[in-house]
């Protein structure tokens, strides 16, 4: 199937803007769940239309890129916040304010970059976001699906705002100490202007990076190392999503030597 090219001049805008608001999101299911082991507490799950929490102490709360807004749903009812123009602080304090008209107390943090400038979306590039991550999400779930052991389930980041899993083999599912290979998809990162796919291996053997990669894949060693494969060069493939899980095949078949 098609992925969106993702390339357009609200891109960065964009995409920072629903990194600001995942950051809240997942402040309030900080706040309202319990801790989980490898800091899943907080991670959000990828969904169709952006991102969601697992299930809180008072509901759900979901970010929709596809009409820009924070939705809080309770026993009682569902409220929605539109996010375009408004601020981190202001959004937060509107989620607040929804808790609190439906008796629920919070202690969730109010985002570091509060009072910066508004946040702005574009919504046809949004969608196209939600459309992209869904789209590779599918992949690495079809990975995931051929993998034997143990993988934590695929999930969305907000610090970095990337998609990922990791895949511990028969190993115990401790990404601090136990070896693990970790798949992903980045919307940008340092070094990084334009969204990429990305795999590595903890520990890395020295002299792995010696070894050949699939065609769509390249090693990078600057900063971390790994295995990169360019979102652009996959959405521009005839089948993106048949091409990057071949591509994804190849490089987990190179990296599980860090399993062994």
């Amino acid at each position: 199937m098609p992925l969106p090219t993702l390339n357009h001049p609200h891109w960065d805008a964009t995409r920072v803007g629903l990194q600001r608001a995942a950051q809240i999101v997942a402040s309030l299911q900080k706040a309202h769940s319990p801790a989980l082991p490898n800091a899943l507490h907080l991670a959000l799950l990828p969904r169709s239309f952006g991102l969601a929490t697992r299930p809180l102490t008072f509901g759900e709360a979901a970010l929709d890129f596809t009409t820009g807004t924070l939705r809080l749903s309770f026993d009682t009812g569902v409220d929605t916040i539109a996010l375009d123009g408004l601020t981190p602080l202001q959004v937060y304090e509107q989620a607040k304010a929804s808790l609190t008209a439906h008796g629920v107390e919070t202690d969730a943090a109010a985002p570091h970059d509060a009072a910066d400038q508004p946040i702005a979306l574009d919504l046809g590039v949004a969608a196209e976001y939600a459309e992209g991550v869904w789209g590779v999400h599918g992949v690495i779930a079809r990975l995931r699906a051929e993998w034997f052991g143990t993988v934590s389930p695929v999930v969305v980041w907000p610090h970095g705002f990337d998609l990922s899993t990791l895949y511990f083999g028969l190993g115990t599912p401790d990404e601090h100490h136990t070896p693990h290979i970790n798949i992903g998809f980045s919307p940008a990162s340092a070094g990084f202007a334009r969204p990429y796919v990305y795999a590595y291996g903890w520990p890395l053997p020295a002299d792995l990076t010696d070894a050949r990669l699939p065609q769509l894949a390249r090693w990078h060693t600057t900063g971390w190392t790994g295995a990169v494969m360019d979102y652009d060069s996959v959405a521009a493939m005839a089948d993106p999503e048949a091409a990057l899980l071949e591509a994804l095949r190849g490089v987990v078949g190179v990296l599980r030597r860090v399993l062994a």
